[in-house]
């Protein structure tokens, strides 16, 4: 009743919907880097929404199954293979005692999701799994030889597959709400995200950007928009400090995150800015996107 890791990738750690409600105490949330990948592969596990998954980069681990066990990957496309089979992302299948799983390229996106039906078992801290990479604490990146054990060994045969009408259309323009301190568009500007960046911050690299006044240190978000002496942008991710001393232009939007996320180092994009009653409208569309999914895997499961 589990996995074993035959060889480890370049960063593949259990993540959640991250530690909500300590950043006054300068704790920050973590959590995972796609929340919209996350949900689908939950919803069509039939786990809970915000249960831990595996989050992986290229390249990837290799995994083997100790126990058969249903299973997804969301997110990003990495030539998932099964005993040498090809399987495609957004599908459940069921592996087998000895199977072995192996990514072998990277074909799209930064971060891959996998689970299994019921969801591993690992340490939890102040209400998540989820670990900080920075200081070093929860479960760590997933080395050789480490077992990952399943919280349940039953598992259903029903093949669930994701309507691509469901997935956030694929972009390079991310959306954003300005701050005051903006006094330019940036819409007119090419960005392009720069390797040094990581799960706590996206770097941009652009022409200069310039602003107006000053600030002390405020409290940031997962996508606030900050701006470096040099002109240059940062985006803050999933792993952000809690506050940040840098003048704040605005915060992409929560339902371009996921887009964000899986875009490719030295990939150009450009931001543009919308209202706060767009941004509302275009999560609400992802919402009930999620919930048509789950309404429709729940129809199946009793079927």
């Amino acid at each position: 009743m589990s996995l074993k890791i035959l060889k480890t990738g370049i960063l593949t750690t259990f993540q959640d919907a991250g530690r909500k409600g300590f950043a006054q105490f300068g704790v920050n949330p973590g959590g995972v880097m796609d929340w919209f990948s996350s949900k689908i592969l939950n919803i069509i596990l039939g786990n809970n929404l915000n249960e831990g998954v595996l989050e992986i980069h290229y390249p990837a681990a290799v995994f083997q199954f100790n126990a058969s066990a249903r299973f997804a990957i969301t997110g990003a496309d990495f030539d998932a293979r099964i005993n040498e089979k090809s399987i495609q992302i957004n599908q459940t299948y069921v592996a087998k005692e000895g199977d072995i799983l192996r990514f072998l390229s990277k074909k799209q996106g930064e971060r891959a999701y996998f689970s299994i039906e019921g969801g591993f078992e690992t340490e939890s801290w102040l209400g998540s799994i989820s670990p900080n990479l920075a200081v070093g604490f929860g479960v760590l990146a997933i080395e050789n030889n480490t077992i990952l054990r399943f919280k349940k060994y039953d598992f259903k045969s029903t093949k669930i597959h994701v309507s691509s009408y469901v997935y956030p259309q694929k972009t390079t323009l991310i959306r954003y709400i300005s701050s005051d301190f903006l006094i330019q568009d940036l819409s007119f500007q090419a960005f392009v995200i720069k390797p040094n960046s990581n799960r706590m911050g996206l770097r941009l690299e652009s022409d200069a950007i310039e602003t107006q006044g000053s600030i002390l240190s405020s409290a940031v978000n997962f996508g606030t928009i900050q701006i470096l002496p040099s002109g240059q942008l940062i985006i803050l991710m999933a792993d952000h400090q809690t506050s940040g001393g840098y003048p704040i232009l605005g915060n992409i939007i929560l339902a371009d995150l996921p887009i964000l996320s899986q875009l490719t180092y030295n990939q150009n994009f450009r931001l543009v800015q919308c209202t706060i009653e767009e941004a509302e409208n275009a999560y609400f569309k992802h919402e009930i996107n999620l919930q048509k999914l789950k309404a429709s895997v729940d129809f199946n499961a009793k079927q």
